[in-house]
């Protein structure tokens, strides 16, 4: 008889065993593959004859394998049943029943279970705390991660357990509390692949790219070779970044590193990298070439085409792999119903809400319920986000964002502003989407003593402008947006490192309040390091320079964007911009000449600044063009009307304005002349 080890479950079976030391050993061997297989058939049949042993009572080995058997094959209710008929729980009991709720997604009940087991004065073995750490990333419960890390540093396990060291990265990174993770990094006498990978992993599923490819190549230096898991993070992160040529380079090193139809993870992180960066045709290749196309491949494939504004094609496939019989999971839900948030899809997005989402699902998976309310909120059905919201049987900050954003979004100010005291309310903590969101608000109504507050908060929380640029971008935003320039001032001065986002951001502020040798003098700056323009940029220093009448300098900066380029193709506001200050100039002659080479066709607003000038130099002719050039565009534009009228009456053409008059009137506008002007 074989002792330990591995099970055949087609040849043996519990009655082949007698239950002494050789028997439980077998037995434990059998409930072993049971979970290994999740057999629940079989294994429900052998906890039947175990039962009727009373082993469970009998032999705590059996009792744990037993509930890691119903664990393992998801059958939580069934695995607490047999939890709560051993006589001593152990370590170990306690351990497998918070490890099955976190892998079934109910970390917010293994969290339950690991403060019952330490009330009932059970510790916790390194196995037990990276399980519940791991559970704090999943809900993203940082504090009670942090308490677990004072109980772990307390101990001296973090120089001791690499296992739980680990964990801990993984915990603060998934939490999005990256300083930390990299806190916790750093301290690490020995760093070994998992480490590396899970700092990685924090920085690809927070949008931080460059951090993560900088951490991948830092890890090669060391000398530590990439797994899987690593290849598959590092991929994401330049889908994140949209950077084709580099995912395409560790593409061709994975082909010939390992095989990829042997290894779906990589084939749907390429398929993932693909998608983002907009390759749909590459995707599709891919897909096709996976060995088994399941549910994370499809979900990728539906993600690419959402993400890339192609709804009835990400539809489309979630409709035909529904048909090949594949289960959709929380991740695809979300896909979907992205590409579900537009008017135009959001019946089919019902109907898929209706169809496919069971009670059961929501109840056991609140990732769906937050994508279901995120989706309403951007359609502006905010009545029905706020009917999902409060059906959902666990509210997470996520859930919370999702109803701010859209009633703020959608013009419902006062109830974004109550949610977002409700959800302090109710004990839930802020982070820093949440104060995106109000931030932004905050902006829009220029209301920036309520965004003063809300920045105390911030600052309270420990989400410092210093250590995001999207955050001090946003505060700079609003106290310059209400004449704040010293605080926005300050703000930006605490940024560590600036972006073009968080310089644009100050360069607009002091240009709308006409500081403009303030703007000149930090676009310098910016230019000076390294940090190009953007278009909105270029725009902003575009009409500064027409403002004070710089037209040297605003054509200079014109012609270096076409010649040296920045990133960005001159558009037609820019276009614009410079031909206003041609003509402000009195250089009608050069507008025309601007007008007439430009790669768009001119707007009416062009065509009213010609007008203008035309008016101001008393250019009939060129005025006459331009007019005509107008109407053409809008026959009921009243300006052009009323412009062209008063140049003719100004040269004593007064037969010439009485037939645009006559014009204007035929076209049903009664406007009198002089009451509108260019």
């Amino acid at each position: 008889m074989k002792r330990g080890g591995d099970a055949n479950l087609n040849n043996k079976s519990f009655h082949e065993y007698q239950v002494d030391s050789d028997g439980i050993s077998g037995v434990l061997a059998l409930l072993k593959a049971c979970a290994k297989q999740k057999d629940i058939h079989r294994g429900g049949q052998m906890c039947n004859d175990i039962f009727k042993a009373r082993l469970v009572e009998r032999n705590i080995y059996v009792g744990n394998a037993v509930v890691h058997m119903y664990a393992k094959c998801g059958d939580l209710g069934k695995a607490r049943e047999v939890f709560n008929q051993l006589p001593v729980p152990d370590v170990v009991s306690w351990t497998t029943l918070i490890s099955g709720y976190t892998e079934q997604g109910r970390a917010d009940i293994a969290l339950l279970c690991f403060d019952n087991m330490q009330q009932e004065g059970i510790c916790a073995n390194e196995t037990t705390l990276a399980c519940i750490l791991k559970s704090c990333g999943c809900t993203k419960s940082c504090l009670d991660g942090q308490r677990i890390h004072a109980k772990v540093a307390g101990e001296g396990l973090l120089k001791n357990s690499y296992i739980v060291a680990n964990a801990l990265v993984d915990m603060y990174a998934k939490c999005g509390f990256l300083g930390k993770a990299r806190e916790v990094f750093e301290q690490l006498e020995l760093r070994d692949v998992i480490s590396w990978t899970a700092l990685i992993t924090g920085y690809s599923q927070h949008d931080q790219g460059e951090d993560a490819i900088d951490a991948f190549y830092h890890m090669q230096q060391e000398g530590i070779c990439p797994n899987l898991v690593t290849y598959a993070c590092i991929l994401k992160a330049y889908g994140s970044i949209r950077d084709l040529g580099k995912g395409r380079e560790i593409h061709a090193k994975i082909v010939n590193d390992v095989n990829l139809t042997e290894h779906n993870v990589l084939g749907n992180a390429l398929l993932d990298m693909y998608g983002k960066c907009g390759l749909l045709g590459e995707a599709i290749k891919v897909f096709n070439d996976l060995k088994v196309q399941d549910v994370v491949s499809w979900t990728a494939l539906i993600g690419g085409y959402a993400g890339c504004g192609h709804s009835e094609e990400a539809i489309g496939f979630f409709q035909t792999m529904q048909a090949k019989g594949i289960t959709p999971n929380s991740v695809t839900f979300i896909c979907v119903f992205k590409a579900c948030c537009t008017s135009e899809a959001i019946q089919k997005a019902h109907e898929i809400h209706t169809k496919s989402i069971t009670d059961r699902l929501l109840k056991n998976n609140y990732f769906v319920g937050n994508a279901l309310v995120d989706m309403y909120a951007k359609c502006g059905m905010i009545e029905k986000a706020q009917e999902v919201f409060d059906q959902l049987p666990v509210l997470d900050c996520t859930a919370w964002n999702a109803l701010i954003a859209g009633y703020a979004q959608h013009g419902h100010h006062d109830k974004a502003f109550n949610h977002f005291e409700k959800l302090q309310i109710k004990g839930f903590s802020p982070d820093i989407v949440t104060f995106l969101s109000i931030l932004r608000l905050c902006a829009e109504l220029g209301a920036a003593y309520k965004g003063h507050e809300v920045h105390i908060q911030v600052i309270k929380h420990g989400l410092c402008e210093r250590h995001d640029v999207v955050l001090g971008s946003v505060l700079i935003d609003m106290y310059a947006g209400s004449g704040m320039l010293s605080e926005a001032q300050l703000v930006f001065d605490k940024i560590v490192t600036h972006d073009v986002a968080s310089w644009t951001s100050l360069i607009r502020g002091y240009s709308h309040f006409g500081k403009h040798a303030i703007v000149f003098n930090n676009f310098n700056k910016m230019m000076q390091k390294s940090e190009e323009p953007d278009a909105l940029t270029f725009t902003i220093i575009l009409n500064a320079c027409n403002h004070v009448g710089l037209l040297e300098m605003g054509l200079k900066y014109f012609e270096s964007s076409i010649n040296i380029g920045y990133g960005f193709i001159p558009d037609l506001d820019h276009y614009t911009c410079i031909v206003d200050l041609l003509s402000r100039a009195g250089h009608l002659d050069r507008a025309m000449a601007m007008i007439m080479n430009m790669p768009y066709f001119a707007n009416i607003a062009i065509w009213h600044t010609i007008l203008s000038a035309c008016r101001n130099c008393g250019n009939v002719e060129l005025a006459r063009l331009a007019f005509d050039h107008a109407v053409q565009l809008n026959e009921k534009d009243v300006a052009s009307y009323i412009c062209m009228s008063s140049i003719y009456m100004a040269a004593g053409m007064n037969h010439n304005a009485e037939e645009i008059e006559t014009m204007k009137l035929s076209k049903g506008l009664i406007y009198h002349f002089g009451s509108y002007y260019c």
